[in-house]
């Protein structure tokens, strides 16, 4: 499949918004390249009423919608929604059905906190950050209830994952409490190194040493992380007198905004 989208079916003259991922949608096209490209966001919120009657109402695919309606009916799953869309329009060759297929069948084996990680990796990688942490926390919350035992290191994941997500929205003391219980659950030399990162950028040097000791951190993972550091430093001293400061301004408020979802 090609990185465009060339639409051969009609228009519609009101988009369907689909809330994940604060996106229109206008032909029957971009949907199934917005399915194709994050199918773990395939939930309730889009396979629901609201996209049957635009499927009908705007681009005239009545049959499509009566067919996802009947599946409604017998409450599919919301991935079942997906094939019967793609096979209307021949969006996908053979193979890419095949395979589209195989991971739809994949994710449906996968146990639930398995599929809502999926979901809040995807957010991520979005950058719908704020989404995707209360997805972490919804996982946190099954967990602590016990409804489900964890494979290992999926907890460790969860953390580090929230880590990442609270350091995009600057907030270090939250990624640094997360990363730290990453580290404890996984135990691996990069759980450290992200510990340790926002641990150095936000303590002193002196407690940093101590943090190095305690941990018992050898002489050349140290020079590494140092070396990390360094780098993103570097990279952060961008010249801004060169640059428009309205554009600037207006792009951390177009990022701002799709960070929070809203």
């Amino acid at each position: 499949m090609s990185g465009y989208v060339l639409c051969r079916t009609r228009m519609a003259e009101v988009p369907y918004y689909i809330k994940n991922i604060s996106m229109n949608v206008y032909s029957v096209e971009e949907l199934c390249y917005y399915l194709f490209h994050n199918v773990y966001l395939v939930d309730e919120s889009l396979m629901d009423t609201p996209l049957f009657d635009w499927l009908d109402g705007e681009l005239c695919l009545t049959a499509l919608a009566h067919r996802l309606r009947i599946l409604q009916g017998k409450y599919a799953k919301p991935y079942e929604y997906v094939i019967p869309i793609f096979k209307e329009i021949n969006y996908l060759t053979y193979e890419e059905l095949r395979t589209l297929r195989a991971r739809l069948n994949r994710l449906a084996s996968e146990p639930i906190l398995v599929r809502m990680k999926l979901k809040g990796d995807s957010l991520v990688e979005n950058g719908i950050y704020v989404s995707a942490l209360r997805t972490y926390q919804d996982i946190l919350e099954e967990l602590h209830q016990g409804k489900e035992e964890p494979r290992k290191g999926f907890l460790g994941s969860i953390y580090h994952n929230m880590g990442c997500v609270y350091s995009y929205l600057f907030q270090k003391e939250e990624a640094l409490n997360c990363f730290e219980k990453a580290y404890h659950h996984l135990h691996t030399k990069g759980s450290l190194k992200s510990y340790l990162c926002t641990f150095a950028d936000t303590r002193t040097p002196i407690e940093y040493s101590s943090k190095l000791a305690e941990l018992g951190v050898d002489v050349h993972t140290a020079e590494e992380i140092e070396e990390e550091m360094q780098k993103a430093w570097e990279m952060s001293q961008v010249p801004v007198y060169s640059r428009d400061i309205d554009g600037i301004l207006e792009e951390l408020t177009k990022e701002y905004h799709k960070g929070a979802g809203s």
